[in-house]
């Protein structure tokens, strides 16, 4: 692809879509609805595990998972 802007010309190589995998199909079960409240507490007690050293990707992140508890779905 050729992106030109003024003076400015980039060309940006790409690969074919079909040599990418096909994305999952999902259910609407697998979703639910959390307050923006509730999210926010829950990153800011768990995002210090998360790494932020760019060699160590596998550890970039933070794994999320629905559960019951007490009858209450968290």
């Amino acid at each position: 692809m050729t992106l030109q802007c003024g003076k400015s010309i980039f060309n940006l190589a790409g690969l074919d879509p079909d040599e990418f995998p096909a994305l999952p199909s999902y259910r609407e079960e697998y979703f639910t609805k959390i307050s923006i409240n509730v999210m926010r507490d829950m990153i800011g007690k768990t995002v210090y595990a998360a790494s932020n050293e760019e060699s160590r990707y596998h550890l970039n992140g933070v794994f999320f998972i629905k559960s019951k508890r007490g009858g209450k779905r968290y």
